[in-house]
């Protein structure tokens, strides 16, 4: 249902879209509820250093793989932290082929352009293409 949603594919005509939906899971980047019922997390900066570190673990602990962050707010706290990675470390990094950082389908943005000219749908369909080519 994801890739029919978002990337408007239709899966039961393309085998090889059968394969990942398979291997599947799905974490929330932050690791603490917003502070009220219905509101987005105000993440301060021990939230996103934590959080991750924690999807670094994790990454790790499920043997390595592709990551999709479908959040504005995780995309950014994800994209300061790994820069600050790369920077200063190699030593767990996540490489730069293993990640896509997109908007989220329900979002507004999701269909605004974002760097290279690519929408969040655009970005995602060609990582997701290049990864199970």
């Amino acid at each position: 249902a994801m890739f029919e949603k978002m990337l408007k594919i239709s899966i039961s005509k393309d085998k090889k879209i059968e394969i990942p939906i398979e291997s599947i899971a799905f974490m929330n980047y932050f690791l603490r509820p917003a502070e009220n019922t219905g509101v987005s997390i105000e993440h301060q900066y021990i939230d996103s250093l934590f959080s991750y570190l924690n999807l670094i673990r994790v990454w790790k602990a499920l043997d390595e793989p592709n990551i999709i962050i479908c959040s504005a707010k995780a995309r950014k706290s994800f994209e300061f932290y790994w820069g600050l990675h790369k920077n200063y470390g190699k030593t767990y990094l996540i490489p730069e082929n293993k990640f896509c950082l997109c908007n989220h389908p329900s979002n507004r943005s999701w269909n605004k352009s974002m760097e290279n000219n690519e929408t969040s749908e655009e970005r995602l369909l060609k990582f997701i293409k290049n990864v199970y080519q």
